[in-house]
């Protein structure tokens, strides 16, 4: 019996989905800087993104890293992230613990901000 497996978030292909007791791991390939893993983030499982081929930008909570090959960039839980190639073709590879699961793949709602969101700022009243 198969388990369902989480369904990609952004426009990549997968190479290679491996899952044991322990770990998952993903090997993906994103094709061009139009393509992306988008954003999101996991409730359950923390990741390693790993550099395969070519070079990406791995975005972790606001930060970006430019991975090569052999470079890693943790994403720790609820962290929201994202890749992209970058000058070119990429491969990178995710290794989740606990294993990826497939209700736990969350994309990221749109970060607009609403008026009710803002907070006061200068001589602002706080009551309001």
């Amino acid at each position: 019996m198969v388990e369902q497996r989480p369904t990609p978030v952004g426009t990549y292909q997968i190479l290679q989905d491996y899952e044991d007791r322990a770990l998952s791991i993903r090997v993906l390939k994103i094709d061009t800087e139009d393509d992306a893993v988008e954003p999101h983030l996991h409730y359950k499982s923390a990741q390693l993104y790993v550099g395969l081929i070519g070079k990406a930008a791995i975005e972790v909570d606001g930060a970006v890293t430019l991975v090569t090959p052999y470079d890693v960039v943790p994403v720790p839980l609820r962290s929201l992230h994202t890749a992209r190639a970058v000058d070119g073709p990429a491969v990178i590879m995710n290794i989740s613990v606990p294993p990826l699961q497939a209700d736990d793949q969350a994309p990221a709602l749109s970060r607009e901000e609403t008026p009710d969101m803002r907070l006061p700022s200068g001589e602002a009243d706080i009551d309001d």
